[in-house]
């Protein structure tokens, strides 16, 4: 190499710098299409637990009808009160425990049985607190003598009370 002057310079005497590489790239922040992509995990994974829940609810409330139509059925088959107010009694202790929780309902009888499961609907389908009364004293009283129109229409009220339950709420499960 030559100087302006036509002398030869030595390369090591040049002012030049070394080479200097950039930084390396972080991980943090990501990139917005990291991000997107987390924001759609996120709302795909609330979405599953929505449908999940309301499938669960649904199942709950196909299932209870079901078993009333059945308990009906036997009822009128064979107009055993103690066992429909058994079996009744049953049929809305399971939902009960399974919208409310084990914690929450298991040790309710009676009318406060009632009021719990009243709470998970709308004033106008209600269950009678009678209905509490006659499952806790039912097996008490005489076989004999129970009015078989006010049963026929406590299923009619719990067939209701049934459809009345909400699609979605939360409760333990």
């Amino acid at each position: 190499m030559a100087d302006s002057a036509g002398g030869i310079v030595d390369p090591a005497a040049l002012p030049l710098r070394d080479i200097h590489l950039p930084p390396p790239v972080s991980w943090w922040p990501p990139a917005p299409g990291w991000w997107l992509l987390l924001g759609l995990l996120l709302l795909l994974a609330v979405g599953v637990v929505w449908m999940a829940r309301r499938r669960r609810r649904s199942r709950l409330r196909t299932e209870a009808r079901q078993a009333l139509k059945a308990l009906r059925a036997d009822w009128r088959r064979q107009s055993d009160a103690l066992r429909l107010a058994r079996e009744l009694s049953l049929l809305l202790r399971r939902i009960g425990i399974s919208l409310l929780g084990r914690n929450g309902f298991s040790g309710l009888t009676g009318r406060e049985e009632i009021d719990a499961l009243n709470r998970l609907v709308d004033d106008d389908h209600r269950l009678p607190p009678e209905l509490g009364d006659w499952l806790r004293t039912a097996p008490y009283r005489p076989r004999a003598g129970e009015d078989a129109q006010r049963l026929e229409a406590w299923l009619d009220t719990v067939e209701h009370w049934i459809d009345a339950l909400p699609k979605q709420s939360g409760g333990a499960s």
